[in-house]
C-alpha cells in the first residue's frame, strides 16, 4: 500500500514539474511544448537563461566524457553510478575532467536561470539544491522573465 501511495505522489510531483516548466517557457515567450522534448528543452533553457554555446559545450563534454570513461574501463550501472574503474587511469582522468566541466556548467546554469527570472544568488542556490521546488515556484509564482544576463 505504501509503495502505491509513494508512486502516486511521485507521479503527481513529476506532472507538476512538467507543467511548471511549460509555464516557465511560456513566461519567457517560448511555446510550452518545447519544455517536454528531451535535449531540445535543455537547449531552449540555455537560450533563455544563458547562451546556447554553453549548452553545446556541456552536451559535448558530457557525451565525450561518458564515451572516454567507458573506453578507459569505467563501468556504470543503469543509473550511471560508477561500479568499476579499471583500465587506463589517464583515459579515465580525461573523461572525469570532461564530466566535471559539465557539472560546473550546470551549477552556473542555476545562477544564470535565477538572474534571468529576476532573482539573486539565494534563489540560484535553491535551484541548485532544491530544483523541483524552485522550478515550481518559478512556474507557478509571480516571477517574471527578465532575459538572459550575459
Amino acid at each position: 500500500m505504501g509503495s502505491t501511495l509513494g508512486s502516486i505522489i511521485s507521479l503527481v510531483l513529476v506532472v507538476l514539474y512538467i507543467i511548471a516548466f511549460w509555464k516557465i517557457f511560456q513566461k519567457s515567450g517560448e511555446k510550452g511544448w518545447k519544455s517536454i522534448i528531451p535535449i531540445y528543452n535543455e537547449y531552449v533553457w540555455f537560450k533563455l537563461t544563458w547562451k546556447t554555446s554553453m549548452f553545446w559545450i556541456a552536451f559535448i563534454c558530457s557525451f565525450a566524457g561518458s564515451i572516454i570513461m567507458s573506453i578507459g574501463g569505467a563501468q556504470f550501472d543503469s543509473e550511471f553510478n560508477m561500479i568499476s574503474n579499471t583500465g587506463n587511469p589517464a583515459t579515465n582522468a580525461i573523461g572525469g575532467i570532461l564530466m566535471l566541466v559539465t557539472c560546473i556548467i550546470y551549477i552556473m546554469q542555476c545562477f544564470k536561470a535565477s538572474k534571468a527570472y529576476g532573482h539573486g544568488t539565494g534563489y540560484g542556490l535553491g535551484l541548485l539544491f532544491l530544483d523541483p521546488i524552485f522550478i515550481m515556484i518559478l512556474g507557478f509564482g509571480k516571477s517574471e522573465y527578465k532575459g538572459a544576463q550575459q
